[in-house]
């Protein structure tokens, strides 16, 4: 009756019937022994939503599909939509066009497009965050692993933002959740060249700091 979750209906969720399918399972930590959430699966993410319960007894929610779209939400508020190519080869929120890169070529048929449709930036943004998601999973699991949903989502925004989450991710480890937040991802380039620190990025760092703490996801600037 309960194959759909590998006979584990308190510990694995699954509103659809369709995972886990992959018989994956984290071998050490919290999770020890359940099945390990695999962000680059759509079909973990097809049902809504995915939570386990620790061994600490706590319920932590990898995936759920209303916070996520919050996310996104707030990430194209930030970013400036671009429906043209810009001289610096990005396009839509931000994406970066690459040589051959087949994720633009299946999203919008083409490797080098001039334009694309507002629902084509949508989708590159979410591919894009799904990246940086999978990045996050494997390169700093156990830190990510202890987080609620609404904090991974925070270094997710950081590591769309600036390129990678190493320092937000470093200053977290050893400072208070605040001074981690307003103290990294914060500088620039002015047009003389000179790094800065720049207003824009510091009151984005502080709106990360809000959907970390509160969960409060504001991208009014």
């Amino acid at each position: 009756m309960f194959a759909y979750c590998l006979n584990n209906p308190v510990n694995l969720i699954d509103f659809m019937g369709t995972c886990p399918h992959d018989g994956k399972f984290y071998t050490s930590g919290n999770f020890e022994g359940k099945h390990e959430y695999n962000p680059s699966c759509n079909l973990c993410k097809a049902h809504g939503s995915y939570s386990l319960i620790g061994k600490d007894g706590k319920e932590y929610t990898f995936y759920n599909a209303s916070y996520e779209m919050d996310l996104i939400d707030f990430i194209a508020g930030w970013e400036t939509l671009s429906l043209t190519r810009n001289k610096d080869g990005t396009i839509g929120f931000g994406y970066t066009i690459f040589s051959n890169d087949k994720l633009l070529y299946d999203i919008t048929g083409s490797y080098n497009p001039s334009n694309i449709t507002e629902r084509q930036a949508y989708m590159l943004l979410m591919a894009t965050v799904q990246k940086h998601e999978i990045a996050l999973y494997s390169k700093y699991s156990s830190d990510i692993l202890g987080m609620t949903l609404h904090q991974k989502n925070a270094v997710l925004d950081y590591s769309y933002n600036v390129g990678n989450a190493k320092p937000i991710i470093t200053n977290l480890r050893k400072m208070d959740d605040y001074t981690a937040w307003t103290s990294t991802g914060i500088s620039g380039r002015d047009k003389n060249g000179n790094l800065v620190v720049m207003s824009g990025l510091v009151k984005r760092r502080k709106a990360d700091y809000n959907i970390f703490a509160y969960g409060i996801y504001d991208s009014a600037h």
